[in-house]
């Protein structure tokens, strides 16, 4: 997969999972990234949904450990720019995460759809880049000689579905919103791990993994 990059053509790291030994990674959707921020506070683009970095480059930013994949992929992007990107507090994803987000503590960078899952649309606004293109790739992670267990197989087959096959919701959401906001809220049965940075070992024996890279 190619890296991620900004519309200027800077590299930011890339979104491909590198080589683990005993494992096969299989590519199920790209995630786009987006600026979060408290409904609370007044709005901090004057375009409606959209900022750009130099307008985000003010802004005061909560963000995860410089070892996350939303952290290395933002402070690239911000790199690339020739800004600074003012990172106020390190925390991880979580609740505490959504609390400080949503007391107005900072802003944040999320996907789109990980940040329906965690927030009501009445808590936070969320704008796109303007200027640049951050997004992330999600794989499926199965074992590279063990065959899949008779469960996996059935939430392996549920994934795929939902990352671009399954009829659209009837509601009116999009097809690519309502999948990945099933990932990240649900974790398909099975899935241990879901969502997660970087590979902490092996998918268990005959089981299957959700990485984001």
């Amino acid at each position: 997969m190619e890296p991620s990059r900004t519309r200027a053509g800077s590299p930011t790291p890339s979104t491909a999972p590198g080589y683990v030994k005993g494992v096969v990674f299989e590519h199920v959707l790209e995630e786009d990234f987006c600026l979060i921020s408290s409904a609370r506070l007044p709005p901090v683009a004057n375009r409606g949904d959209t900022i750009t970095l130099k307008e985000a480059s003010r802004l005061g930013f909560i963000l995860p450990s410089e070892v996350h994949t939303v952290r290395r992929i933002t402070d690239a992007a911000f790199h690339a720019a020739g800004l600074h990107c003012s990172v106020v507090a390190e925390i991880e994803p979580g609740m505490v995460l959504r609390d400080a987000g949503v007391s107005g503590l900072g802003v944040t960078v999320l996907p789109l759809t990980a940040s329906r899952a965690h927030f009501a649309p009445d808590e936070v606004r969320a704008y796109r880049f303007a200027d640049s293109q951050l997004h992330t790739a999600m794989s499926l992670c199965t074992p590279e000689v063990q065959p899949l267990t008779e469960a996996a197989t059935l939430v392996r087959t549920c994934c795929v579905r939902l990352s671009g096959t399954s009829p659209a919701p009837p509601d009116g959401a999009s097809r690519a919103s309502r999948r990945t906001a099933f990932i990240h809220e649900r974790g398909p049965a099975g899935c241990s791990g879901s969502g997660q940075d970087g590979l902490a070992g092996q998918p268990p024996g005959g089981g299957l993994l959700m990485h984001r890279a």
